[in-house]
């Protein structure tokens, strides 16, 4: 049998010797992946060899990532797998832009924001809190930035927290409040550069600031054992002086003494120097009243009142009520005596009633010593004819009464002013507030690390707003001298100047952010609450030309109506009177035992606001009367208001008697106009 040639070649292979197995193939270290790829890769059986995949290109972003909303109809949507995946993605997204940034940029470790971009110096804290590099910040800046409507969402289980005005939803932060400033090269979503700080007003007046070297405060009072005991050291020293202690060897011997033995002396004047006796009240009054027992005594009524209110009384405890009647039958028996029924010591005894009775809250009794109060000075001739201890203070007293009661200003403050200081020195602490600010700043607050820069940018807009109603309302004559050398007031806008700038003030306040909102600069701030929600009463008053206890209603704050239209539905909406909130975040605040340090002007500004809000105006006559019903509660709020802002007035007027006398002019012409809906050009 032949054979074919090829198949001889084969067999001919076979035969020979057998070939070495061929060695195992080497694997090769498969290429590096990153880690978000590998988890996704499933170990695949063997399988016939495919073609290696082309990798598509990255895609190149330009600028940082964009936003993208994670939506739902219902809240417990945000749990679901596609939301929290899509959370991810973006959070991972950020990761590695900033990453790629910092490879391309990096940063000296340690190099942040420098003092002098914040606006303050080195030792000064920031007011403005910048971010860090922190991985909590980071997730937090990520979710917080892709998530906007889940916090909207979620900020409806704290409703009743929120306060008035909350933006809870946000994501911009340049859309949280509108006095912000952008670092020049840095970016929104960098961390480290990135500071929003607030802009022009805040950061000029620092700017041309001087620093204070020798550290002034508006008043000299502290709230601590040390100052109470020296205090009453001062007082026993002055007593001992004139009747020296006698043999019982006890040191309070001195102290005059009501002729009730149920009423101690010592009790009332330890209490009264502990509620609001300052430096200069034992420099300026304490040495009139030291001569006349009765007169020293009687102002001990203004701490019994504020002691019931602390107690939460509505009305006077028993032993205020004995103390009113014995001070009362002082007062009519000088009456009774020709040469005592005008003298100065009368006048005084009657000054402190009404003080008291202030801090009563009995707009009754304020009104009827109130009454007397002037008939005394009028028969006298005037303030100009009292002792100059006196002068001011009557004229203080009646104009408090006249705001907290919201009635017209009395002829005897209207037509008596206190000399004008000269323009004060940037360095020098004055009582500033909306009400009065005689520099182009507020130099003295932003001295006050308790300003913050959002409180101080929101204080200069109703400064500027004040100015602006009074300006476009007041002609030069009624203003007076002291109004006049105001900056601001005495220039009266036009008509389109004056709507444009009171938009833009109303859009800015309408815009601001409950302290009750988390994750804000002004979050915690109840400083920056108190003043904001009176602002809100006091703006809107203007605006509409309404009483403040009408303004307080929020049907009626069309500043409430702004934030209402601009919230997302179901919004907590506030339905009850406005000085509630407000009184609320000044407990919260502490003011009572720090009275805002040099803030302490703002403070009787928002008080006295929120003490005139919280009145129960009786029915009107218009055809479809309000009535606001005075039930426990909102007798005793007006009570506490009232009282606050009457202690405030007490401790500012012997310091800064024509700061204070100035404020109260302004106030009681801003109450004056929006009462009488007066047309917006003066009377030829």
């Amino acid at each position: 049998m032949g054979l074919d040639p090829d198949h001889a070649t084969t067999a001919q292979r076979r035969d020979a010797a057998p070939e070495p197995p061929p060695p195992p193939p080497q694997h090769e270290a498969p290429p590096r992946r990153p880690l978000s790829l590998v988890a996704s890769i499933a170990p695949n059986p063997p399988s016939e060899p495919k073609q290696a995949r082309v990798r598509r290109r990255a895609r190149k972003r330009n600028g940082p990532p964009q936003l993208q909303f994670v939506t739902a109809t219902d809240p417990s949507q945000f749990k679901d797998e596609t939301a929290k995946r899509s959370v991810r993605s973006q959070a991972m997204i950020q990761y590695r832009y900033r990453a790629d940034r910092e490879k391309k940029h990096p940063q000296p470790q340690g190099q942040g924001p420098s003092p002098a971009s914040l606006g303050r110096s080195p030792s000064e804290p920031p007011v403005v809190p910048t971010s860090s590099n922190s991985n909590s910040n980071s997730n937090s800046n990520s979710n917080s930035n892709s998530n906007s409507n889940s916090n909207s969402s979620s900020s409806s289980a704290h409703v009743e927290d929120v306060g008035i005005g909350a933006y809870d939803g946000c994501p911009n932060p340049q859309q949280l409040l509108p006095y912000t400033v952008h670092v020049p090269g840095a970016s929104l979503w960098s961390a480290s550069p990135a500071v929003y700080a607030p802009v022009s007003r805040y950061q000029r007046a620092l700017a041309s600031s001087s620093p204070n070297r020798t550290r002034q405060s508006v008043i000299e009072y502290e709230n601590s054992e040390e100052y109470f005991s020296n205090i009453m050291a001062f007082i026993l020293r002055a007593f001992a002086l004139r009747a020296p202690v006698g043999s019982s060897g006890d040191p309070f011997s001195v102290l005059p003494q009501f002729p009730n033995p149920q009423l101690d002396s010592r009790f009332y004047i330890d209490l009264t120097h502990r509620v609001c006796v300052t430096q200069d009240i034992l420099v300026h009054y304490f040495p009139w009243l030291q001569q006349s027992q009765k007169s020293l005594l009687s102002g001990t009524i203004i701490s019994a009142t504020w002691a019931d209110m602390k107690a939460g009384l509505e009305g006077d405890s028993s032993t205020t009520a004995l103390l009113k009647s014995e001070v009362i039958g002082w007062v009519n028996a000088r009456f009774r005596d020709p040469s005592l029924s005008k003298d100065d010591f009368t006048i005084t005894i009657v000054c402190h009633l009404l003080a008291g009775e202030m801090g009563s809250g009995n707009e009754h009794a304020i009104q009827m010593h109130k009454k007397g109060l002037t008939s005394l000075i009028v028969q006298r001739g005037g303030p100009e004819a009292l002792c100059a201890p006196l002068r001011s203070p009557v004229v203080i007293d009646i104009a408090h009464c006249d705001i907290v009661c919201e009635t017209p200003e009395h002829s005897l403050a209207q037509g008596w002013e206190y000399p004008p200081d000269d323009p004060p020195e940037r360095q020098a602490a004055v009582a500033e507030s909306p009400l009065y600010c005689p520099r182009d700043e507020f130099y003295t607050l932003l001295k006050d690390p308790r300003c913050s820069a959002y409180t101080y940018e929101l204080l200069c807009d109703m400064r500027d707003l004040t100015d602006l109603f009074l300006a476009s309302n007041v002609t030069g004559h009624v203003l007076g001298e002291a109004l006049q050398n105001q900056p601001g007031v005495a220039n009266a806008p036009t008509v389109v100047e004056y709507d444009s700038r009171v938009a833009a003030i109303r859009s800015r306040l309408a815009s601001l952010p409950s302290a009750h909102t988390p994750g804000l600069p002004t979050t915690g701030d109840w400083i920056f609450e108190t003043c904001r929600i009176a602002a809100i009463i006091y703006t809107s008053a203007i605006i509409m030309r309404t009483p403040l206890s009408t303004a307080a209603e929020p049907s009626s704050n069309i500043i409430l109506a702004d934030i209402a239209s601009a919230s997302p539905a179901g919004a907590y909406i506030h339905t009850t009177c406005l000085a509630e909130p407000l009184y609320a975040a000044f407990e919260r605040s502490n003011g009572t035992d720090t009275l805002w340090g040099d803030m302490l002007a703002v403070l009787y500004w928002a008080i006295s606001v929120g003490a005139a809000a919280a009145r129960r105006r009786p029915a009107s006559t218009d055809p479809a009367p309000m009535v606001h019903p005075r039930t426990e509660m909102s007798s005793l709020l007006q009570r506490r208001l009232i009282s606050h802002s009457s202690r405030l007035m007490v401790m500012i007027q012997f310091a800064h008697p024509a700061a204070l006398m100035t404020a109260q002019k302004k106030l009681l012409m801003v109450q004056d106009l929006i009462g009488r809906r007066v047309s917006r050009k003066p009377a030829p």
